[in-house]
């Protein structure tokens, strides 16, 4: 009885039944010198791809970024958002003192860097792929004038906001 215990010995059994087909005499135990070349080539090319496969995984798991990264991050784009538009949402009758604004709200949001970071922490939902992680953070009231809900990828030790959506208004911004 014939026991196939490896991937080889399939190989061998296949190309083996492809000469016979052919009109060769073959021994199927015996694989001639072009197929033995084949099946090493075929297993060196096999373990470099899983070699490449592994390493690429190992990179992936060890540069995914945790939640205090991402806070970092998201209280940095946070901080960004709000010194560059809310000082330009002000009323009209309030537009001639949005460069007060903007110097004073620095001021005040490195203060509240703490709380942001608290806030986002307690919005924020990971999901942890080994690889890679996706982070959900959703605001329903300030310090945005209206809800936001973000969507970012964390792979490689960066973040990519991939989606945003504005409450309210349905539109889905990549």
């Amino acid at each position: 009885m014939l026991r196939l215990s490896s991937i080889t010995d399939i190989l061998e059994l296949k190309l083996g039944y492809a000469r016979i087909l052919r009109g060769e005499i073959v021994d199927l135990r015996q694989p001639s010198r072009k197929d033995r070349i084949f099946m090493k080539l075929w297993q060196t090319t096999v373990s470099i791809a899983g070699g490449a496969i592994a390493l690429l995984g190992t990179g992936l798991a060890m540069t995914n970024p945790g939640p205090a990264a991402y806070e970092d991050f998201a209280v940095h784009q946070l901080t960004r958002y709000l010194q560059n538009n809310i000082c330009q949402e002000l009323p009209p009758q309030l537009r001639q003192f949005s460069e007060q604004c903007r110097s004073l709200g620095s001021t005040l949001l490195d203060t509240a860097r703490p709380q942001l970071q608290n806030l986002i922490a307690q919005n924020t939902r990971r999901e942890n792929y080994l690889l890679f992680s996706i982070y959900r953070t959703g605001f329903s009231s300030p310090p945005l004038p209206r809800g936001y809900e973000f969507e970012t990828l964390g792979v490689f030790g960066q973040f990519y906001i991939y989606q945003m959506v504005a409450e309210g208004s349905g539109d889905r911004t990549p």
